[in-house]
């Protein structure tokens, strides 16, 4: 009988000390989940913080920046626009578009030019390449802030692709600005009729 309860009270305080190690398992793996949340959500506020600093860090003005080398005086462009550009633009295609209407502002005019370009020339409907000397500028801007494009794939996969896009889309802002005109004309036209339909009614008394 003895022997039993000496038995029994060893495996109670077996299982105290299981219980009590699992105990231990379970708020370390907590520590360990909650750590490595934490670490996550820190890395991932240091790249950020990064990430705007480079995009917002303020200057002296005597101090080069931006590389200016090969780009002649007729493209260059501020640092204080480029910076503006870029908080506008969002991510480097975007900002490679941006570029675009800023360096050939004669593609995006009334005559419509830039559906006959895009950036190397050429394609089913055999169009004209884009001028080479504003396209190496374009591509050091975007490089300068978005590194990543410098590989050549990721270059045409993710810029050329966009700029493209922009040659081939309608000017939205353009064509708002005619339908706007047009509206007015219209609404000048029947205030006009208008006035003509009542002298002829009063006149008909």
């Amino acid at each position: 009988m003895r022997e039993m309860l000496s038995q029994r009270r060893q495996q109670e305080i077996m299982i105290n000390k299981l219980d009590i190690v699992n105990q231990r398992i379970v708020a370390s793996e907590s520590l360990v989940r909650n750590g490595n949340i934490t670490t996550d959500a820190l890395m991932d506020i240091a790249r950020r913080f990064l990430t705007r600093r480079r995009l917002s860090e303020s200057r002296e003005e005597d101090e080069p920046t931006i590389d200016p080398s090969g780009i002649t005086e007729e493209y260059t462009i501020s640092e204080p626009e480029l910076r503006s550009r870029v908080r506008d633009s969002r991510n480097g295609g975007k900002f490679a578009v941006n570029l675009t209407r800023k360096l050939w502002p004669e593609l995006f005019g009334e005559g419509n030019l830039r559906f006959n370009y895009i950036w190397y020339g050429g394609g089913q409907l055999n169009k004209q390449e884009m001028d080479p000397v504003r396209k190496e500028v374009c591509k050091k801007y975007v490089c300068y802030f978005f590194p990543d494009f410098k590989d050549e794939e990721s270059w045409i996969e993710r810029i050329v692709s966009k700029i493209n896009e922009c040659l081939r889309r309608t000017d939205k802002r353009k064509r708002g600005s005619i339908t706007w005109s047009q509206h007015a004309q219209m609404m000048c036209l029947i205030s006009t009729n208008d006035f003509w339909l009542e002298f002829i009614s009063f006149n008909a008394l």
